[in-house]
């Protein structure tokens, strides 16, 4: 992971330890340092902050988080007064990893916004 390190991106880590207890970070480069202190283990789940496109399957090894997305969609069905706006975050495209990077940035864009306009309707929110 000391590869990714870096002043932009992969912030706010979260490392679940075998035993379920958390350690978090500010930064990927802190949480490395922290390693030994952390004693997470082989079977530990490091989580980083980083924006992969929606509408992509992140490729093996990645996860993705766009279930809390559709949570926040339920609960905006039921109490819509939550949330007036939405924002969808793109400046990590550039640096996604290459198969999720093949197509142009237009399109994406738009895929981005069907994806979203898709969920918003399926949750009465369109």
């Amino acid at each position: 992971m000391a590869a990714f390190a870096d002043d932009v991106y992969l912030h706010q880590v979260i490392v679940r330890r075998e035993d379920g207890s958390f350690a978090r970070f500010k930064d990927l480069d802190l949480a490395l340092a922290g390693l030994a202190a952390v004693e997470a283990g082989a079977g530990a789940e490091w989580r980083m902050h980083f924006h992969v496109p929606l509408h992509s399957q992140p490729p093996p090894g990645f996860g993705t988080t766009s279930d809390h997305i559709l949570g926040l969609f339920r609960l905006l069905q039921d109490e819509p007064g939550l949330c007036s706006h939405l924002e969808m975050e793109t400046y990590t495209w550039a640096v996604l990893p290459e198969p999720l990077k093949s197509r142009d940035v237009a399109e994406q864009l738009a895929d981005e916004y069907a994806w979203t306009l898709a969920r918003l309707a399926e949750h009465g929110l369109a």
